[in-house]
């Protein structure tokens, strides 16, 4: 039986991203679907779709929500972005970040000595490295640089970490919804984050003030920072330089004309808007069939990784005192990438930690190549 709607059928496939994204929003109205959230919601829709074989796995519309869409994003969260805040967040985050790291390699290297891969073990090893820490970009590259020439294998591999990528948000989401469990770790629920079901809910009901003129001129001034930090990537030549260049650039507008950007109303409900098609495209890419007929073992290296990763960065973040919300964005940072974080901090409304999730995120990017390498040719 084929695709309901094929990789070609654009609009069909708009409408229907659009409608698991709306039904996010409107079922985070309620309490109950605030407790689970709105874009958990819109990825397992999508799932549902595209494992249903309404939906394909892949196509160009997704490309182009990853590509353009999600940078464009970014901007309209951090123009009315509390700096003071984010900055006295930074430190905190980044310690749990370098623990996301250390609990992939540790991962990596747990899973290589538990699952038969083949005499492609080490390679395996690095590309799966290479795309938790970093990103798909990194998983190409590795894989080129260490001759992985398997298609099975990459193939495989990708939907792989798709499928376990699913599962792998809904938990984190899941996580900071359970009061007693974030009781358990050092933060104060009223003053410092909010009771985050209640500040979700009431933010979804009351809506917000959008005024044509001024976002008009945010999205405008969005895209010109995107083609900026696009611009200077390829000039550089440095993967993620553009996320990067572009979160700096908002801040620093941020800084500098907070009653200029404080103006722009509706950029951020713009901008979650955005992130919520992410999420939606996370679902419609992780595929069950797929990784069942390419290469199931990799499922199991996938997952071993990601359950110690977590099992580690939680354990030792309680020990170190961090907050469960600061974990979980460090998580995510370190293994989803900048565009994963910053769709999860927008959407469970924790704006001051976008920035030094993003900027924790892209620095994944930059470092994955090298320590994939590394560790695959020690593994060799």
């Amino acid at each position: 039986m084929g695709i309901l709607v094929t990789a070609t059928d654009s609009w069909a496939l708009w409408a229907l991203l659009l409608l698991c994204a709306a039904a996010g929003f409107w079922f985070e109205k309620t309490y109950a679907g605030a407790r689970v959230s709105g874009p958990i919601i819109t990825m397992l829709l999508a799932f549902a779709l595209s494992n249903a074989g309404v939906i394909p796995a892949q196509s160009a519309v997704y490309d182009t929500i990853w590509r353009y869409l999600l940078l464009l994003a970014i901007p309209l969260l951090l123009f009315q972005a509390n700096i003071k805040q984010i900055f006295s967040e930074s430190g905190k985050t980044l310690l749990a970040f370098l623990l996301g790291l250390l609990g992939v390699l540790i991962g990596v290297l747990l899973a290589y000595w538990l699952i038969p891969v083949g005499k492609s073990d080490w390679q395996v090893a690095a590309v799966f490295t290479a795309q938790f820490i970093g990103g798909p970009e990194n998983y190409n590259q590795v894989a080129g640089s260490l001759s992985l020439n398997n298609k099975t294998l990459l193939e495989g591999g990708k939907a792989a970490i798709h499928l376990v990528f699913v599962f792998y948000f809904i938990i984190l989401f899941l996580l900071v919804s359970i009061r007693t469990l974030r009781m358990q770790f050092k933060e104060a629920l009223t003053d410092r984050w909010g009771p985050t079901v209640v500040v979700v809910v009431d933010e979804t009901r009351k809506g917000s003030s959008i005024y044509v003129p001024t976002l008009s001129t945010g999205l405008a001034l969005s895209a010109a920072i995107c083609a900026l930090g696009v611009w200077a990537e390829s000039v550089l030549n440095w993967q993620g330089a553009a996320i990067l260049i572009i979160t700096v650039v908002s801040v620093i507008l941020a800084l500098a004309l907070p009653r200029a950007m404080a103006r722009i109303e509706g950029s951020n409900e713009f901008g979650i808007l955005l992130m919520q098609l992410l999420f939606a495209v996370v679902g419609a890419s992780a595929n069950v069939s797929v990784v069942a007929k390419s290469a199931p073992v990799l499922l199991a290296v996938a997952v071993i990784i990601v359950v110690v990763h977590l099992l580690f960065v939680i354990l030792v973040g309680r020990w170190l005192k961090l907050s469960l919300p600061e974990i979980v964005i460090a998580s995510n940072a370190a293994i989803g990438g900048p565009l994963t974080v910053a769709a999860m901090t927008s959407a469970r409304r924790w704006h001051h930690l976008v920035v030094p999730a993003v900027l924790y995120g892209t620095i994944g990017y930059a470092i994955a190549n090298y320590i994939a390498l590394w560790l695959g040719n020690w593994l060799k």
